[in-house]
């Protein structure tokens, strides 16, 4: 916040002995540094400099995620192949290649494969993590698997893959993106955080009223022979509302 004196004492306990955060510099440099480095420099800047000219706090997370692939593929498998974009293209990228044993599941509509990274038992006996790709039959198939996921049926298409030996071909790539995620927040349900009626009185004692002014997602995978890379930093800018006036009458 523009001064820590404005956060409640209550509020920084949560948030330094409950959430292992912390209180930084009110400062577009000092923000993007600190999610550059929590991000192992895969996401250089969150925020845009002149970005906080309205803000009085940004709430920021960042996370940072490395998987070995339990079956590595070999880099001398790997070979520029045809990929077949949504769009129509038919792009020449670097595929990877191996035969091993995944769960996999072969349906009339898609093909499902969970390749598991290795070294992550020791957090859970039973849970693995993994990653689950679901490839459409068809080349214009991927709107109507969109369609399809729900998180019920996603938990139900996992549980049902068998042990298979299976021929895989996956890409090697990267991709960044970025959101505004105000519109998809409020088209939820949640619009009142960004308006005057907003209550964060358990963040501040500023007299003015508290609201969210934007949220901005990015996130980034690198997929190659040996894992994935992922990363992921949230910003949330806030800023001061006149309250709503309560309607008054005169008798």
């Amino acid at each position: 916040m523009r001064s820590e004196k404005q956060i409640l004492d209550s509020y920084k306990d949560l948030i330094k002995n409950v959430y292992g955060g912390e209180f930084l510099k009110f400062s577009v440099d000092v923000i993007n540094a600190w999610v550059s480095k929590r991000t192992r420099g895969h996401i250089k800047k969150i925020l845009e400099p002149n970005s906080l000219e309205t803000a009085v706090m940004v709430l920021a997370n960042a996370i940072y995620f490395k998987g070995i692939w339990h079956f590595q593929f070999e880099k001398k498998e790997t070979r520029d192949s045809d990929f077949f974009s949504q769009s129509g293209e038919t792009l020449q990228v670097p595929m990877m290649h191996q035969t091993a044993t995944f769960r996999y599941d072969n349906n009339p509509s898609m093909q499902i494969l969970e390749m598991v990274y290795k070294g992550y038992e020791r957090f859970s006996r039973t849970k693995k993590v993994s990653m689950v790709v679901f490839l459409p039959k068809k080349r214009s198939g991927l709107p109507k698997v969109e369609d399809w996921i729900t998180a019920e049926l996603l938990q139900k298409s996992i549980a049902s893959l068998q042990k298979r030996k299976v021929e895989v071909f996956f890409p090697r790539f990267s991709l960044e993106t970025e959101y505004k995620l105000s519109k998809p927040i409020k088209d939820i349900g949640i619009a009142e955080a960004f308006t005057p009626s907003a209550n964060f009185l358990g963040m501040s004692n500023d007299p003015g009223v508290i609201m969210i002014e934007e949220i901005i997602h990015k996130a980034t995978i690198d997929v190659d022979e040996e894992g994935t890379v992922a990363t992921a930093a949230t910003a949330v800018r806030m800023t001061l509302g006149a309250p709503m006036q309560k309607p008054c009458c005169r008798s």
